[in-house]
């Protein structure tokens, strides 16, 4: 048991284990940063003595055809050059994604100031000699240090991914455990409140056992029972033994109804006759 190592201490231990290893490749991955930023930093300041001696001489030297061409061109290579180094490298080179990045970044930018020096490069010659050969000199250490990096990113770069991983993992795990601890609660809470709901529910079931003890609520029940029998056996039956009396009963009524509609037509017929008469009696023995 010895040999166990609790989960918060597990990272701790880890590095603690690895610290060799861990500090080579801080260390390595520190300096990589450091070099890729000092040269981009030191090709931007050339980049701009170039531009410099460029617009001078676009000013200067504009009845030498050739020299005024080409002093145009270096300007605006520089421009693009400017525009290019002017993003700035974010990456944090220090975790496994990052370093990966830092490096794609960093080759990235040495390729692309490279493809705009030779665009450029054929509209500039034979002048900025030695303005060009530093030019160069600088994009290329840039891009060996981009191609370092990457070197870095491969043989360390497992490494951090598995420091990362661990880590993750433990706080997957913590996560879970704190889920589980509130799980734990909320059932010894719920254990609680059932244990006090207990009497109750005992004196409940005592109470239910005495009703149903009871002869009178016994009656009731078999009563109960009964009238549920004979409900389904209607509804089973679908109301056919009540079909021929209720028929009957309609004929019947519908009888009395023709019955009483007939007397009451003669009725209305007769009163309004006697009216009819008595009307026209009137007025014959009226004076003129």
């Amino acid at each position: 048991m010895e040999n166990v190592v609790a989960l918060d201490a597990l990272e701790p231990w880890l590095r603690d284990t690895l610290r060799t290893q861990i500090a080579n490749t801080e260390k390595a991955i520190r300096k990589a940063q450091s070099d890729a930023e000092a040269q981009v930093s030191s090709l931007k300041e050339m980049v701009t003595d170039l531009a410099g001696k460029s617009y001078r001489d676009s000013d200067e030297k504009r009845n030498d055809r050739a020299m005024y061409k080409a002093a145009r061109a270096a300007g605006r290579m520089c421009l693009e050059l400017q525009d290019l180094l002017a993003i700035d490298n974010p990456e944090d080179p220090h975790s496994y994604e990052g370093l990966k990045q830092f490096s794609d970044t960093t080759a990235k930018l040495a390729n692309d100031a490279a493809r705009v020096r030779d665009r450029w490069i054929g509209h500039i010659r034979p002048y900025y000699i030695l303005d060009m050969m530093s030019l160069n000199a600088s994009i290329d250490k840039l891009r060996r240090l981009g191609e370092q990096t990457w070197d870095l990113f491969s043989k360390d770069g497992s490494l951090l991914r598995r420091l990362e991983e661990i880590h993750t993992r433990i706080e997957k795990i913590q996560d879970l455990e704190r889920s589980l601890q509130k799980q734990m609660t909320e059932c010894e809470q719920l254990a609680h409140e059932a244990g006090e709901l207990a009497p109750q529910i005992s004196d409940a079931a005592g109470q239910m056992e005495s009703l149903a003890a009871n002869p009178k609520i016994a009656g009731l029940r078999k009563i109960d029972n009964r009238l549920r029998e004979l409900r389904g056996e209607l509804l089973a039956s679908g109301f056919r033994r009540l079909g021929r009396p209720l028929r009957k009963l309609e004929t019947m009524a519908g009888g009395v109804n023709s019955r009483y509609l007939l007397r009451s037509e003669r009725s209305f017929q007769s009163t309004s006759s006697d009216h009819s008469q008595h009307s026209f009696t009137k007025k014959t023995d009226t004076p003129p």
